[in-house]
């Protein structure tokens, strides 16, 4: 590292966790949302996929909670099989 006379060095800034009751706008969806975050943190994809759709249902205009869905999928087919 060496200074440079004029210029500032800037770090990017962190990256902004949203969680799927952040991302929920509803009350309902909110709480099938809060579920999944906490089975996610588990690992527990397929019960957190069942909250997930469920969240979807009650928010069924939320386009990044039907990717966050996409994204549970996704990583469920990447899973070993048991």
């Amino acid at each position: 590292m060496r200074l440079v006379e004029g210029r500032v060095e800037t770090q990017p800034p962190p990256a902004v966790v949203r969680t799927l009751e952040d991302i929920a706008t509803t009350t309902k969806a909110k709480a099938f949302a809060r579920r999944a975050d906490l089975l996610l943190s588990v690992g527990k994809l397929d019960e957190a996929r069942v909250q997930i759709a469920g969240a979807c249902q009650e928010d069924p205009d939320n386009d990044e909670l039907k990717d966050r869905l996409q994204a549970i999928y996704e990583a469920m087919a990447l899973e070993p099989g048991e």
